[in-house]
């Protein structure tokens, strides 16, 4: 039987040969938040099997493939799976805040800045919904990966305070905000449709707009 890959999967290839190509002098750590920030991790079976062998091409030095979310079940993998978790809850963090960098504190600008982030990532091929959801669901149960999600849960409700300023001590508001975000995530994926999250972001700015003028 033969198989071939289609116009999209051709795209993911051609983009990881590519960008392997150029960051090829990056020291791992760089490499591996590259790899976080293009969603390869959470990549679906055949996709992934793209990216593995693209990398493989090269001799990739991060552990990619010992933490990829769709090898998690191998159980002796839970402290990488957890240790790879935590660098992409800092890597979302660390794009929030750019992204509201230059907003005024408390704005609906800077408060809709992860739907922002969001809608991105849900755009890039090999989308494949939270990293986090997907992670607790393949290790159920206490352990390294559950505080991971813990932790990132608190991360999420955190920030939705900030960004909100004055705003953020308002919890139906801030629990309104992080549902939206939340169900877009999922939907974007499951629908394979990103522009959820547009419709989701329009939502939260519609429950600001609200919030301001009570």
């Amino acid at each position: 039987m033969e198989f071939e890959l289609d116009e999209d999967q051709r795209l993911l290839q051609q983009l990881v040969r590519e960008t392997v190509a150029k960051a090829r002098t990056q020291p791992e750590d760089q490499l591996w938040a590259t790899y976080q920030e293009l969603g390869w991790l959470e990549a679906p079976p055949v996709e992934l099997a793209i990216v593995l062998e693209e990398l493989g091409y090269v001799a990739d030095p991060t552990p990619f493939l010992a933490t990829a979310t769709w090898f998690a079940h191998l159980r002796g993998n839970a402290d990488r799976v957890a240790a790879s978790h935590a660098r992409q809850g800092e890597w979302w963090q660390a794009a929030v805040a750019q992204r509201a960098d230059g907003c005024e504190p408390g704005s609906a600008a800077a408060a809709l800045s992860p739907f922002d982030v969001l809608q991105e990532r849900a755009a890039a091929p090999g989308y494949r919904g939270c990293p986090f959801i997907n992670a607790a669901a393949e290790f159920p149960g206490p352990g390294p990966v559950a505080g991971q999600v813990a932790a990132h849960r608190k991360r999420v409700r955190a920030t939705f305070s900030r960004l909100l300023g004055d705003a953020g001590s308002d919890a139906g508001l801030l629990g309104a905000l992080i549902a939206l975000y939340d169900g877009a995530m999922s939907a974007a994926y499951l629908d394979h449709d990103p522009s959820v999250v547009a419709h989701a972001r329009h939502g939260a700015e519609m429950l600001l707009r609200r919030s301001s003028q009570a």
